[in-house]
């Protein structure tokens, strides 16, 4: 459920809006989001995610942390681009969904008495969340602040459409 550190990615494919969390999704999350978004992915399921900003080693009133808080705040999901070196990343790819579901079906086969069902494939909002990872490292940097005080952490949810 949650990327912390590296990155979080929340992309907008199609139609995607920010909007308020639901409290389904928050009591889902464990936590109030600093954004939250809303989109149908590539296979046409609803997909929410909310993301924060966190402190990593330091008190919430570090100038680091303020300020990316500041800047992943002010990020505009709607029209936030997603850069090609992301978008063309192996982590989003066909095949890296197909080694997910031989790795779910290989657990299920050893474990019947726990499967896990695997999550919904969403890489729309994955790589979303890693470009504004880069936008708010960027920004810290160009404050001349450190980039290693905060990460951004989240989580995303899809239902398929109909179920």
């Amino acid at each position: 459920m949650l990327i912390a550190g590296a990155t979080l990615s929340v992309v907008l494919l199609g139609g995607t809006t920010t909007a308020f969390a639901s409290q389904y999704l928050l009591d889902w999350l464990g936590f109030t989001p600093d954004h939250t978004i809303q989109h149908r992915n590539a296979d046409g399921d609803y997909c929410a995610a909310g993301m924060i900003v966190r402190p990593e080693g330091v008190e919430m009133d570090d100038p680091s942390f303020l300020a990316a808080q500041q800047i992943f705040r002010a990020i505009d999901f709607e029209t936030l681009k997603i850069p090609a070196h992301i978008r063309d990343d192996d982590r989003y790819s066909d095949a890296r969904r197909a080694e997910k579901i031989k790795y779910f079906d290989e657990y299920n086969a050893a474990h019947p008495e726990a499967p896990m069902a695997p999550p919904m494939w969403d890489p729309e909002t994955e790589m979303l969340s890693a470009t504004a990872y880069e936008v708010v490292v960027a920004g810290v940097k160009e404050r001349g602040l450190d980039d290693s005080r905060f990460s951004i952490e989240g989580g995303a949810q899809c239902d398929r459409v109909g179920e």
